[in-house]
């Protein structure tokens, strides 16, 4: 199946730009950094707003950057607050969540419980999940450090 698409431009930006808006999973982290360091590289990019730099999806794989003590990493940067993109609360419920809510949390500094949001984006009639339309990336750890 081709990849849909949504506007948006990839860049290395500096980790301290970014507002993370969930805690992690400290057993997925270890697997990540594990991950990362066999590979050598980064190979997905996570998902920002661009004008607050919010970490939309990506939240282990920015810890992990920051424990690999990386200085950049790989994001593709998207209009959060465009009506195409929802976050849902992940329970049984899924009940829509606001994203200027999330934004004031993660200025706030007061991170939500891990994996408890889910975004998505309707493309074409199509509710997709939001990381299935980024690209991979193939950079090395070496140009993040």
């Amino acid at each position: 199946m081709k990849r849909k698409s949504i506007n948006g431009k990839y860049k290395l930006i500096s980790l301290e730009c970014l507002l993370p808006h969930e805690e992690i999973d400290e057993s997925n982290l270890k697997k990540l950094i594990q991950f990362i360091l066999e590979e050598n590289k980064f190979t997905t990019p996570i998902i920002v707003d661009k004008k607050t730099n919010l970490i939309i999806d990506g939240h282990h794989r920015f810890f992990a950057a920051k424990s690999l003590k990386l200085q950049k990493i790989p994001v593709f940067q998207i209009n959060y607050l465009q009506k195409e993109i929802t976050v849902k609360e992940k329970s049984s419920e899924g009940k829509i969540l606001s994203k200027k809510l999330i934004i004031k949390f993660s200025k706030a500094q007061t991170l939500l419980p891990k994996k408890s949001t889910f975004h998505e984006i309707n493309i074409q009639g199509k509710s997709l999940k939001l990381a299935s339309i980024v690209k991979k990336t193939n950079i090395s750890l070496k140009q993040l450090k």
